[in-house]
């Protein structure tokens, strides 16, 4: 966030500086999308962040939706190979890469609409190719040790 005409800076930069040396956290009310939602406001260089907070009735229970999983040992070489899978595939965050799929198709649907064109709906694909992660890591675990 940041302040809008000379007064707006003045008062904009003591609310900052104050809650920055005090190691606080401002909470504020905005209204978006015809809705009132409570923010987080932090200091982060010259400007605010903010943080969009949940109501009490928003926030679930944790038991609600993880009574269901299991517990399940992993084992310290599912671990290792887990970690070296995330290293080799770490790298740096390009925001620039990322796209709002359903933002561009719905445009696109927008625009095939207003041309005059019939929209149907395209067939879903079908879940068949879904991978087991814990078995396909065994797999590759017994032919890294065959390997060895």
């Amino acid at each position: 966030m940041r302040p809008d005409g000379k007064i707006g800076h003045d008062a904009f930069a003591v609310i900052r500086e104050t809650i920055r040396e005090m190691n606080k956290v401002a909470i504020g009310r905005v209204v978006l999308t015809n809705r009132e939602h409570i923010i987080a406001l932090e200091p982060m260089d010259k400007g605010l962040v903010g943080t969009l907070l949940r109501y009490p009735y928003e926030v679930r229970s944790e038991q609600e939706y993880f009574y269901e999983i299991q517990d399940v040992k992993v084992t310290k070489d599912m671990l290792e190979l887990a970690r070296h899978i995330v290293n080799q595939n770490a790298g740096t965050l390009d925001p620039e890469k990322f796209e709002d799929h359903y933002e561009t198709a719905l445009v696109v649907l927008i625009n095939e609409k207003r041309a005059g064109k019939t929209i149907r709906p395209k067939e879903r694909p079908k879940g068949e190719n879904v991978v087991d992660l814990m078995e396909a890591l065994n797999k590759f675990c017994l032919l890294v040790h065959e390997a060895i």
